[in-house]
């Protein structure tokens, strides 16, 4: 009878141990259902460093997958249109969450030049130095007219280009590094149009003399009478 008892008590211990077992399965997969959840980009395919992040190639490397709000890494980019127009910082392997750290973006402090640059435009470098391009007293900002003399005549082709940088790339970081201006440089860099671009290219090399002509600031700066003296 007591073998009969104890069968009957470990029936029952395990029956009671299945049931828990159940409903802790059942809550775990409710708990599952319910949790927070949000889209993370993720790579379908492994990534090469250095590569931009297009409308066009976007499909081949990422997608958007649904993650628990847990799994989430920091800074994860929840978003195609986030991707897009950014550098591959690292090789990102497939399955991978993409983060904002694994790129690069205009808004990066090593972002190159080319990520900077506003759609429809270009950068173009102009030889500038000396008196002719205002003595080392350009910034980055600033604004020049171009004046070109040719056949005895004086023009005015191109007016109101932006600088966008002053001097060469190791000089930016070395200004950079040492927190300071450079003042000192033989190159200026515009933004500007293909046409403006071409046309810039003409000016230099068509055996005409050009100077930049530095332009005031909107606000500030000093206000000098030019009234002639009675």
């Amino acid at each position: 009878m007591k073998k009969v008892y104890l069968l009957a008590v470990i029936v029952a211990l395990i029956a009671g141990f299945a049931t828990f077992l159940f409903a802790n399965e059942v809550s775990e997969r409710a708990s599952f259902t319910d949790a927070k959840r949000r889209t993370v980009v993720t790579a379908i395919a492994d990534v090469p460093q250095n590569v931009t992040i297009t409308a066009d190639n976007f499909s081949t490397y990422f997608a958007e997958q649904d993650y628990i709000d847990t799994y989430i890494l920091d800074g994860a980019v929840t978003s195609t249109m986030d991707a897009l127009n950014s550098v591959t910082r690292y090789a990102i392997f497939k399955g991978e969450q993409l983060t904002e750290h694994k790129l690069i973006t205009s808004d990066s402090d090593d972002a190159t030049l080319s990520l900077t640059i506003p759609e429809g435009y270009v950068a173009y470098p102009i030889a500038a130095s000396g008196t002719n391009a205002a003595d080392g007293y350009i910034a980055v900002g600033d604004k020049v007219d171009i004046y070109v003399y040719s056949g005895g005549t004086t023009t005015i082709p191109m007016s109101n280009l932006e600088i966008f940088k002053v001097s060469n790339n190791t000089a930016n970081k070395t200004a950079e590094a040492n927190n300071s201006e450079i003042t000192d440089y033989s190159t200026l860099t515009f933004i500007v149009t293909e046409a403006q671009a071409q046309q810039l290219f003409e000016i230099e090399n068509g055996g005409q003399k050009y100077k930049l002509v530095l332009k005031p600031r909107a606000t500030g700066g000093s206000v000098i009478d030019l009234t002639p003296a009675q």
